[in-house]
């Protein structure tokens, strides 16, 4: 050994460079990180020297620092500029034509836009220092400016996010520092008025900021000023008032206004450029979609800064995206305590947020939401985000949410993002054509990142073709292995084709990857459903058993309850009603303190369960008793919740008529409850064959075996209409109505073949379903009588 230290795995070598998994991923494909594999996989273990990612560390910010003296940069924190010689000469000449294009051809320049009264903006400032290192300030000199001057209601501000959203529709990088010529561009296409310039400098200790406010139209200077302090912290301390307060008044707004205006930038953000710059990271993180880094810049500005409001609001969306739910309430509750240390518009963000995810008062969220709007009307994430809550709200709106993510990509043509939830808009209607008209915008606008590839396979599996969307899924991975969202959808796609083996890998695959323990405790839960889905009764157990001790540490009070119910459907499969009936009154109980509008769902699949454990033991006056409390609490729910309810009412109820005998009774009931359109979820797959039972008892063996025959169909959600039923549960966890064959329907119809002398057609079934329960729990009479009957037909 040379005593070289080795970092085993991603984790550790994102750690040590402090950065995302992701990011140092990107950084070895565009820009050589040195790592190695113990194979030539992509797949395969990967470990680095540290002492080989400090040369090559150094050797991209000696290469930073030579490029930055000579004005242009190839090296920034993503690693998107890692292209080499000819490749960069071919790109910069490009870009400078495109630049050239819309400032010198008028024709191919977009339309003015009318002039904004009292409308400013602020772009990039120079460093005049000599120090590479104070390169951050461009940016964070202009955005403390701008939060300044919004803040005060006197102005309207452009946003540095607007500026960058309409840099990138001008066909420029974002990356690039706004100019004179851009800003001036940027000031013409929105119709501001005015746009301030800036430059720093540095004489010893002391730091001079100067700023020009110019006609964005005519370029004639309307106010010229300055600032100095002792020490790079004055900046923030008093230079950024002092700038604010002289640029306000140079402009001609009333001194008197000015007086009563809030300008104490500290107050309103926070007392250090470094939670400052911090902070700036998370957010150019978040217009990345990367949400990890996001998280770990914003926490990196809080421990900084502990009474960083806005910090709390950009970290609670940090913390939703990723399912956290638990971290998401402590951040709101600690933000809004210290809710008046932040902007106006930021304490609005705040205050919706509070209001969908900690009260749960949907009208209270939306409210202030269009009051963003109002005020705002460029803030294209207040679009987004009311788009949201109409999607994923409990009152759901469909056509509202797509109307709000249509404004949202007409302020941002190019945010692929947004396309992304025009595809998702679609889902609920099964609306393909136009599903497919987004696919083809979203394709034009570039390469496909994760979560365009996702959504896009949502709609081909909608079409039923499974194979695309698990090729979709698996080249989301590609470009990031810890998408953990296509490795649980492809659990479900490999499940429509049976094909369980690979689901269970992808299960496992969700948990070493899940990135939240609210998401581990969803890993745990789906793994659970597919062991019972195989007969692995125990195994299902454990499973259950962690994902609901994970939820309840996490405060993931829906995951917990459904593990609660999934351990009660278990234990009806075991027979045992008294564990069975505590998991059910478990889940109704955590319903109830946690989130009161779930308690009928809870209640309606308690009756349908322990209902039919009560059919099963011969206690039809107890499964009676269940239908009975069905109509206790239906009347009471409003007419959406009620339908799909009452469908959990009529499986029980034709389970009930088929035990008694009452055929004709039973095969009404039965057409209701399981026509295609029918709400089923995981939990009502069991009961589907109801109807197939029925035509069997009635000796209609013909019907009954071609209604197997139909539920066999791999994927048959892709040929339902559009149903209303189909419910977005959250954001990249979208609901989708997948069906999935259960194993015994294999078994039950094995048996019909049998009784209708089809024998080779009855070995196939017996012989698939005891493929697909190879691994069930011993003395599973199923499988016994299975293997019996198989051994018996190939005997003749």
């Amino acid at each position: 050994m040379d005593g070289r230290r080795i970092l085993d795995g991603w984790k550790s070598i994102s750690a040590y460079l402090g950065r995302s998994g992701r990011t140092c991923r990107k950084w070895e494909q565009e820009l050589g990180l040195p790592v190695h594999r113990l194979n030539d996989s992509a797949s395969a273990h990967v470990f680095a020297y540290t002492d080989e990612l400090d040369r090559w560390r150094e050797e991209k910010l000696r290469e930073e620092k030579y490029h930055t003296a000579r004005g242009s940069s190839r090296f920034s924190r993503e690693g998107r500029s890692g292209l080499a010689g000819a490749s960069v000469a071919l790109l910069v000449l490009i870009a400078a034509a495109a630049v050239m294009l819309w400032r010198f051809n008028p024709f191919l320049r977009s339309p003015a836009a009318p002039k904004i009264e009292n409308s400013i903006a602020v772009i990039s400032f120079k460093n005049l220092t000599g120090d590479a290192a104070y390169d951050n300030l461009q940016e964070v000199i202009p955005n403390l400016i701008i939060t300044n001057l919004e803040n005060t209601g006197l102005f309207y501000v452009a946003t540095w996010e607007r500026m960058r959203d309409v840099q990138k529709q001008m066909g420029v990088k974002p990356e690039r520092p706004i100019d004179s010529d851009l800003g001036f561009e940027f000031c013409r296409r929105e119709g501001i008025r005015a746009m301030a310039v800036g430059s720093f400098a540095k004489a010893g200790d002391v730091f001079s900021t100067d700023v020009k406010v110019l006609d964005a139209e005519t370029k004639r200077l309307l106010a010229s000023t300055s600032a100095k302090g002792t020490g790079v912290d004055s900046i923030l301390a008093s230079q950024i008032d002092d700038l604010s307060q002289k640029m306000s008044l140079g402009w001609g707004v009333d001194a008197a206004k000015v007086e009563t205006a809030r300008m104490n930038i500290r107050d309103i953000t926070t007392q250090s450029l470094e939670a400052y710059g911090n902070f700036l990271k998370g957010k150019e993180a978040f217009s990345a979609l990367d949400f990890v880094d996001m998280k770990m810049y914003t926490e990196k500005a809080l421990e900084i800064d502990p009474n960083f409001a806005t910090a709390y609001v950009q970290l609670a969306f940090a913390d939703f995206a990723l399912h956290d739910t638990k971290a998401l309430y402590k951040v709101l509750e600690k933000g809004m305590a210290i809710s008046d240390r932040t902007s106006a518009k930021d304490k609005l963000y705040l205050e919706a947020l509070y209001a969908f995810f900690v009260t749960g008062d949907e009208e209270k969220n939306r409210m202030i939401l269009q009051e963003i709007i109002r005020k705002y009307p460029s803030e294209k994430w207040a679009f987004h985000f009311l788009g949201d809550s109409y999607y994923f709200g409990y009152n759901k709106d469909f056509e509202r949410a797509r109307e709000q993510y249509k404004k949202w990509l007409e302020l941002d043509p190019r945010d692929t993002f947004a396309v992304d939830h025009l595809i998702m808009s679609t889902f609920p209607r099964r609306d393909i054509k136009k599903a497919q008209k987004y696919i083809k915008m979203r394709e034009a606008l570039g390469p496909p990142d994760t979560g365009s590839l996702y959504f896009q396979a949502i709609v081909y599996r909608k079409m039923g073709q499974i194979d695309k969307a698990i090729d979709l899924n698996k080249e989301a991975l590609k470009l990031d292995p810890d998408f953990w969202q296509s490795s649980l959808i492809l659990v479900a796609l490999y499940a429509c084709k049976e094909e369980y083996e690979e689901s269970m890998r992808w299960t496992d695959k969700c948990l070493s990857h899940a990135p939240s323990a609210a998401l581990k405790s969803t890993a745990h839960g789906t793994r659970g459903l597919y062991h019972f889905w195989r007969g692995e009764f125990k195994d299902a157990l454990d499973d259950l058993t962690k994902a609901e001790k994970i939820a309840e540490e996490a405060e993931e009070w829906p995951q917990k309850a459904a593990s609660a119910e999934w351990k009660g459907i278990l234990y009806v499969a075991l027979n045992e009603l008294e564990l069975s009936r505590e998991s059910f009154e478990n889940a109704i109980r955590i319903a109830a303190e946690h989130f009161p509008r779930g308690v009928p769902e809870r209640k309606a699949q308690a009756a349908l369960w322990l209902g039919d454990l009560a059919i099963k033991q011969g206690r039809i006056d107890q499964a009676q008793a269940r239908l009975s409390e069905f109509k206790s609490f239906l009347p009471k729910l409003d007419q959406r919740t009620q339908r799909e309810l009452n469908f959990k009412h009529d499986l029980l109820q034709g389970e009930v008529l088929l035990a008694q005998g009452a055929l004709d009774a039973a095969l009404a009931v039965s057409q209701r409850a399981c026509r295609p359109e029918s709400p089923f979820m995981e939990g009502s797959m069991y009961f589907m064959d109801l109807l197939a039972r029925v035509y069997a008892q009635r000796g209609e063996l013909g019907k009954a075996v071609a209604e197997y025959e139909r539920l066999l169909k791999p994927d048959s959600s892709a040929r339902l209409p559009a149903s209303e039923y189909e419910r977005p549960q959250r954001l990249l966890g979208t609901g989708d109505v997948i069906y999935l064959i259960h194993p015994l329907y294999h078994y039950r119809l094995g048996l019909l073949y049998e009784r209708a002398g089809e024998l080779a057609k009855a070995r196939v079934q017996y012989q698939k379903f005891l493929d697909l329960w190879k691994n069930a729990d011993p003395g599973t009479p199923e499988v016994q009588d299975a293997k019996k009957r198989l051994a018996e037909l190939k005997g003749r």
